[in-house]
């Protein structure tokens, strides 16, 4: 066992290597825990890194950061840090403000969502009119009737897909008997507006569907963009302290305040599609 002196001394040149590998690859190098005297170690250089804080604060604390660096440029030079590298940050800065948001997504769901269930309401309603009707029409035959797919039906009321598959056989029912069918109220405008709400029903569910796909493609690209602002403040803040020290003035103003952990609904791993 390493007494403690000597303990202390490897937790300080293992933090000085740490903050060293930060400024210089843009990521953390090592995670630890200490126990008692030995200290273990593993490597968490991995892909992406949880953000602290919601992305709005995020974007703000990543302009605050490249207008601190701008001050300090001379001095920050010694790790690369350069003009054109902060321009490039300011720059993504403003593509990633006005991407948009989780919650504008979300919004824009449900409104298809509702869109969607609205247009399957007004084919199920049309079906239980054409069911009536054939109820009406054939009371005397009740095997005619019968033709209507009742336990498909049950099924296609609460599911847009299996409504679209079954919905040309209801059409179908109606041309079928349709002189039958008049005596029980129904005309060739009614034929023509199951048509026009099978044709809504599928663009509808179709315009839903195509907006799941480009909000995940969108959903990634905040994530890579607002990843790579948070990258970009700890290598400011990581080599502003390597090049002042940390506990120093000018070290002390390149940390970030970031709020308490919190859970957020903001980009969730587990999105409902």
């Amino acid at each position: 066992m390493l007494p403690a002196s000597a303990s202390a001394l490897v937790l300080s040149r293992f933090e000085l290597i740490k903050d060293y590998c930060r400024a210089l690859t843009n990521k953390p190098c090592f995670a630890y825990t200490g126990s008692k005297s030995l200290i273990y170690a593993q490597s968490i250089m991995t892909n992406e890194l949880r953000l602290p804080a919601p992305n709005d604060r995020i974007l703000e604390e990543a302009r605050l950061k490249v207008a601190l660096a701008r001050q300090y440029l001379e001095s920050l030079k010694e790790f690369g840090l350069t003009a054109d590298w902060l321009n490039e940050l300011e720059a993504a800065c403003d593509r990633a403000e006005v991407l948009p948001t989780y919650e504008i997504q979300t919004g824009e769901l449900k409104s298809l969502t509702a869109a969607k269930e609205a247009a399957l309401d007004a084919c199920v309603q049309w079906g239980r009119k054409l069911r009536y009707r054939l109820q009406l029409a054939f009371a005397e035959t009740p095997s005619t009737g019968m033709q209507f797919p009742a336990n498909d039906w049950r099924a296609a009321e609460r599911n847009e897909s299996r409504m679209i598959s079954l919905f040309p056989s209801l059409l179908q029912l109606a041309r079928q008997h349709g002189t039958v069918l008049a005596t029980a109220g129904q005309t060739e405008a009614a034929i023509a507006e199951g048509e026009t709400l099978l044709a809504a029903l599928k663009a509808a569910n179709e315009t839903q569907e195509q907006y799941k796909y480009s909000r995940t493609t969108a959903t990634n690209q905040r994530r890579r963009a607002f990843q790579g602002l948070y990258e970009g403040i700890l290598r400011i803040n990581q080599t502003g302290q390597m090049v002042f020290g940390r506990d120093s003035a000018e070290g002390n103003l390149f940390r970030s305040n970031w709020p308490a952990r919190r859970r957020t609904t903001e980009d969730p791993t587990d999105e409902e599609e």
